[in-house]
């Protein structure tokens, strides 16, 4: 930074001949840090400007720089904030709308089509009673669910899937926990007939082919796998395919799953190793995750490291070759 005593005004300062350079956009880099480079430049160059007349001054050759990497951005002069109060005050009403406002809409859908399919079941099959659900005995809820999760159909009088009806239980759990019921229809042994029923109803879905997943990912084939390497969708010639190779090996010899683990993975995770006879292999070691103990953090990874081991004879197919 460059400070005249003067006119107590600053701005950036850059060594005599020095060319700033940034990551390309064209670059592997994940999308989500090309994107904030340019915002993270203009935030730093704004804070160690005094006002706009310095940091125009200042910009020509970052802008510049950006130009020739790609990026499409015109660096302004953004002041930083002042300071707030850290602590601000929340009234019940706000706090409400926060949570509101921060719950998953996927999950507002399915707790609200699961408590109107289940009042719309009422009032055909139960027009009699007249209560909200909240506000319902446990002991005469339990049978009523019990009933709906035996009798309920689709539009066109099909069976539902298994698992639609294990959604139905948690959206009708989660409308009743937020008006206020004290029991839990899916925990609670206040309701261990419907409970019960419902999972007998499953049962007995699964026995007519019902949860059986057409759509499932299958498992890659030989052949397929095959057929990637000579069509060159996987390989060591080009950084596409050996992006793709590494991905492989690590779904294949490491036990990955999907994306989260290839994405949330370090340098030091993997290691490059020799046995006592020199033989070359790679190991992971694995960190605690949430991938494997179903979001709980997992506090007992796996008894041996996983090992991929070189092949000398085909480098085109060795991990350890890819890796290096």
């Amino acid at each position: 930074m460059t400070l005249d005593l003067r006119t107590c005004r600053f701005r950036p300062f850059a060594k005599p001949n020095n060319t700033p350079l940034y990551v390309d956009t064209k670059s592997n880099h994940p999308p989500s840090i090309i994107k904030n480079i340019t915002e993270a430049i203009n935030r730093r160059l704004s804070s160690i400007s005094s006002d706009n007349q310095s940091f125009n001054a200042a910009i020509q050759p970052y802008q510049e720089a950006l130009k020739t990497c790609g990026f499409v951005f015109q660096l302004t002069c953004k002041p930083e904030q002042p300071s707030r109060s850290r602590y601000v005050e929340f009234s019940e009403t706000d706090k409400q709308e926060l949570i509101t406002e921060q719950r998953k809409k996927n999950t507002v859908q399915s707790t609200n089509c699961a408590a109107n399919q289940f009042n719309k079941w009422m009032r055909t099959m139960r027009p009699s009673e007249t209560r909200p659900i909240s506000e319902i005995p446990p002991d005469v809820l339990d049978c009523y669910l019990g009933s709906f999760y035996a009798g309920v159909r689709q539009k066109d009088g099909s069976e539902y899937e298994p698992d639609f009806l294990t959604t139905y239980q948690r959206g009708i759990d989660r409308f009743l926990g937020e008006n206020g019921y004290k029991f839990s229809i899916s925990r609670d042994k206040e309701f261990s007939n419907s409970q019960a029923t419902l999972g007998a109803k499953r049962a007995q879905l699964k026995t007519q082919g019902k949860a059986n997943k057409p759509n499932a990912a299958k498992e890659l084939t030989e052949r397929e796998e095959e057929l990637f390497f000579e069509k060159g969708v996987i390989g060591t010639q080009n950084p596409e395919a050996l992006l793709f190779l590494v991905w492989l090996n690590n779904q294949k010899h490491f036990g990955f799953r999907g994306c989260q683990e290839s994405r949330q993975m370090l340098w030091e995770d993997i290691a490059l190793k020799h046995t006592a006879d020199n033989t070359e292999f790679l190991e992971f070691n694995e960190r605690e995750n949430k991938t494997r103990s179903s979001g709980k953090v997992n506090k007992q990874p796996r008894a041996y490291p996983p090992k991929a081991f070189a092949i000398p004879d085909d480098p085109s197919r060795c991990p350890v070759y890819a890796y290096k």
